[in-house]
């Protein structure tokens, strides 16, 4: 998923993607975000769920309240969006971006 989401990080990124796969649709700055918000939400659950140890105090309450914060911005521009044709392209993508980029 974090490779599929690469692709609507930046506008350059975006356009080379929607040339490999045939669609057409305009760049959003709300998706760009949620893709960016998506990357680091899974990093940060990856850290609180697997290092137990913490030797740099990472995991803090207010690191933890920092992330649903976040999550909660995302919700917001999802709602922005959802309706949208770049919304429909970024779930179909993060279903089937790769079969979309396989050779014949």
């Amino acid at each position: 998923m974090k490779d599929t989401m690469t692709n609507f990080l930046t506008l350059q990124s975006y356009g080379s993607y929607k040339m490999k796969t045939g669609v057409s649709c305009g760049f959003s700055q709300d998706i760009a975000d949620i893709a960016q918000a998506f990357c680091e939400l899974q990093d940060a659950r990856q850290l609180a769920d697997y290092n137990v140890d913490d030797l740099s105090g990472t995991v803090t309450r207010s690191w933890a309240s920092g992330r649903v914060n976040q999550a909660r911005l995302v919700f917001d521009a999802w709602d922005r969006v959802k309706a949208t044709d770049e919304a429909k392209f970024f779930l179909a993508s993060l279903v089937f971006g790769k079969k979309w980029l396989k050779q014949p």
